[in-house]
């Protein structure tokens, strides 16, 4: 290159950056573009990579010569705006300024990038052809440029040896068998070298998840490594798994294991078939997450009933019975005796009341699977389910009142009730009474059909309206009345109505002046004109009131003239001083 083709830096003229990379160098060329569109170099720079930027991929080297570039002529770009030139197009999407930094992206083109936030600058692909100043600076460096020295990345590509080294599988083993691998052999190279534009994804479908990686592939010591992840060849894939399931981890952490060390395309795949197969896991595993499925609701109250015991509860065990339509709770106290002929004898009282069930839902407990309980179910043509052993979800009905049964008497103990029996009464009695949450309504209610008058119901005011009762005899009608005497036959004596209890119910009086309660059948009307004024007068005040207001007996078919009432009257004894 001529001297006179060179050009004096000027602040007003357009600054370019040009750079370019090899397999061995990197070249930079600042330029200056002129109002006729020519460009003419200000400087030139070019170096030998070190050996371990050798190792870089290709689209890491492209941005080594960017970095490079800057740094070598920070002086001119710093704080100015500039158009920056590159052949490698996949840098347009990691270094354009107006976007985001992809995720995927390799941890050092990530840093990289970071430090080029710090320029102004437009980035613009530019083909090879047209790019021949700093392609050829790169393919005729000049030698090592010490006063250029990336030791952030001499401190990764320490890590990453670091890393390899620690490895059971030495690296030696992994680069011999990625030579005898022709797929990862062909990623080797690309990387090292360029990956193509494009390639047959039918005719090459296990390039696939390189290319779709291969910004973040790199090489070092003929092992490809994915940022930090050392990509394993298909014939060392059961030797790493088997070494990651050496402690028998879950999938969970293994697959955190081996993404902090290794990959490889359907690894999280391959390890989740790994813990599957492994027999010693199978054996550990835990119960799976619990699927429930609810009994189908009866169309009758007491056709379908769960059974269970309870305790022991206030030094007795319980036979628990609820029914699972209506929710209607029975409980017996078993003493301690739970042997199926005292289970027989409880069903039984049961049955008295309310017959027989059409199902019996119940454990696997011995009383339940009894010869005799057997015997029991086929007399009364009762289907005995059984529930699965240790599983006592699906027998979920019973087992909640258990725990709402115990909970009840033990606060009956915390209260200082000290008889069981009227604890029992009070837990029952305030379950059976009080609205089911399922169904709405009390399970007395609902299983008897008729609603229980409580103590609350008491509360609550009733208009009282009494029907007018007509009655065969009225107040103060003289009538005969059968006394009946302890070995004798009964006679009849005369009475005189006193009070209307009901409409078949009397109060009488009887001549001596003893009163009783009598029903109309034990009564008959009596007749008789010469003796009914000295009985009439008998009668208390209030009840000569209201005889004076009927003009005539009902049964009266004589008139007799008004009678005063014959008794002796004294004058009152009045004090006198």
């Amino acid at each position: 290159v001529n001297t006179t083709t060179l050009a004096h830096f000027d602040a007003q003229l357009p600054i370019i950056l040009a750079t370019d990379a090899s397999h061995y160098g990197i070249g930079a060329v600042i330029m200056h573009r002129y109002p006729d569109g020519s460009e003419r170099p200000i400087a030139h720079a070019s170096k030998t990579l070190t050996a371990a930027e050798r190792n870089y991929s290709q689209i890491e080297k492209e941005a080594l010569s960017i970095i490079y570039g800057i740094k070598k002529f920070h002086q001119y770009l710093a704080g100015r705006s500039f158009e920056l030139n590159t052949d490698h197009q996949p840098l347009l999407a990691i270094f354009n300024p107006t976007k985001g930094i992809p995720v995927a992206t390799a941890n050092r083109l990530q840093r990289w990038a970071i430090y080029l936030m710090g320029y102004t600058y437009n980035i613009r692909y530019k083909p090879t052809r047209s790019h021949a100043n700093a392609d050829a600076l790169s393919r005729l460096p000049v030698g090592y440029d010490n006063s250029f020295i990336d030791t952030d990345a001499e401190q990764i590509n320490y890590i990453q040896t670091q890393l390899i080294e620690q490895w059971p599988l030495k690296p030696t083993e992994i680069a011999l068998a990625i030579s005898n691998d022709n797929t990862l052999k062909l990623v080797r190279d690309f990387t090292l070298t360029k990956w193509p534009s494009s390639f047959s994804r039918s005719k090459n479908p296990e390039l696939v998840p390189y290319f779709n990686n291969r910004h973040s592939l790199s090489v070092i010591n003929g092992c490809i490594l994915k940022d930090t992840q050392v990509i394993i060849p298909k014939q060392l894939h059961n030797r790493v798994l088997h070494m990651l399931h050496r402690a028998h981890l879950g999938t969970i952490k293994m697959k955190q294991l081996a993404r902090a060390h290794c990959w490889w395309p359907k690894m999280d795949k391959n390890i989740l078939d790994i813990t599957k197969s492994c027999t010693i896991c199978a054996q550990l595993q835990p119960l799976p997450k619990p699927q429930y499925k609810s009994w189908e609701e009866p169309k009758q109250v007491w056709s379908r009933l769960h059974m269970d015991f309870a305790g022991p509860i206030w030094n007795s065990k319980w036979l628990i019975l609820i029914d699972a339509k209506s929710k209607f709770p029975i409980v017996a106290d078993m003493k301690n005796d739970t042997t199926a002929r005292s289970l027989c004898d409880a069903l039984e009282k049961v049955i008295d009341w309310f017959g027989p069930p059409e199902t019996l839902v119940s454990d696997n407990g011995p009383p339940f699977n009894s010869y005799e309980m057997n015997q029991f179910y086929d007399k009364y043509g009762i289907n005995h389910i059984t529930t699965a052993p240790y599983h006592p979800a699906s027998n979920g009905l019973a087992e909640r009142f258990v725990r709402s049964f115990k909970e009840g008497m033990l606060k009956e103990q915390q209260m200082g009730q000290t008889n069981k029996l009227i604890a029992l009464r009070n837990v029952l009695r305030s379950y059976r009474w009080t609205p089911h949450t399922t169904t709405g309504t009390s399970p007395a209610n609902m299983l008897l059909q008729h609603q229980i008058r409580t103590e609350l119901d008491i509360m609550k005011p009733h208009e009282s309206i009494k029907p007018r009762q007509q009655t065969k005899y009225a107040v103060g009608q003289l009538v005969w009345t059968l006394k009946h005497q302890l070995n004798k036959r009964p006679q009849w004596q005369q009475a005189i109505i006193t009070k209307n209890i009901s409409s078949m119910i009397y109060e009488i009086q009887l001549r001596d002046g003893q009163r009783y309660k009598r029903h109309q059948n034990q009564l008959r009307p009596r007749y008789s004109s010469n003796t009914q004024s000295s009985e009439i007068g008998s009668l208390p005040d209030d009840l000569l009131n209201t005889k004076s207001q009927s003009k005539t007996t009902t049964f009266s078919h004589s008139s007799s003239p008004r009678y005063r009432p014959r008794r002796n009257r004294k004058p009152p004894d009045r004090y006198t001083p």
